[in-house]
């Protein structure tokens, strides 16, 4: 999908201003905002302003940057979006503790193998290529989802899951090392079996 990011830096809003730009920039129909702290001549603090206008007309996008912000100058880069294939599952796993053993459904977020990038076209092809319309530029949209890259547990699940190991068994265990733990085991398509002993005291 083709998007144009607008570049702009302010030196003249207060931090708790900060906020507000980002609202009003999404009200606008941005699809993306992100802001970054600077330092300016003579160390000045400030602020780069990244935003994904997508296709919302650009001049009339620029106009309201300059009546309401201030904004006189910006750099826009048109750029394409490319989005992996990606999947919501869910997965069943089983805790077990001297003897004990839970079973909860936890929601997994996937990403799934992209597709392989095709090679540069020939010299006479690239020419015709690049006089083309931007439409017929753009990478391949989402392909089949084949294996995962990358399985994330959703934090809610592992919050939960944390205080239900430590009401059911009376063992604590980091949400971080839950996490850790919890995702190597989805990196396989076995069973999903935590294995956990409660300290000895």
């Amino acid at each position: 999908m083709t998007s144009l990011l607008l570049l702009f830096q302010l030196d003249h809003v207060a931090g708790g201003d900060v906020g507000n730009l980002i609202e009003t920039l999404y009200g606008w129909g941005a699809t993306d905002v992100q802001v970054f702290t600077t330092i300016t001549r003579q160390g000045h603090p400030g602020y780069v302003v990244l935003v994904d206008i997508g296709s919302l007309n650009e001049a009339s996008f620029a106009a309201d940057l300059a009546f309401e912000f201030g904004v006189s100058a910006y750099h826009r880069l048109e750029t394409l979006h490319y989005q992996l294939p990606v999947r919501q599952i869910e997965r069943e796993l089983t805790v077990r503790c001297n003897g004990g053993e839970l079973k909860m459904a936890l929601h997994v977020h996937q990403i799934g193998e992209a597709s392989p990038v095709p090679a540069p076209p020939p010299p006479a092809l690239a020419l015709l290529t690049a006089m083309a319309p931007p439409e017929t530029l753009e990478p391949p949209g989402p392909q089949n989802f084949t294996a995962p890259l990358n399985s994330r547990v959703e934090p809610q699940d592992l919050r939960e899951l944390k205080d239900q190991i430590q009401q059911t068994f009376g063992v604590k265990i980091s949400l971080a090392s839950l996490q850790q733990r919890v995702e190597t085991l989805l990196s396989s398509d076995a069973a999903l079996v935590l294995e956990l002993s409660k300290p000895k005291m």
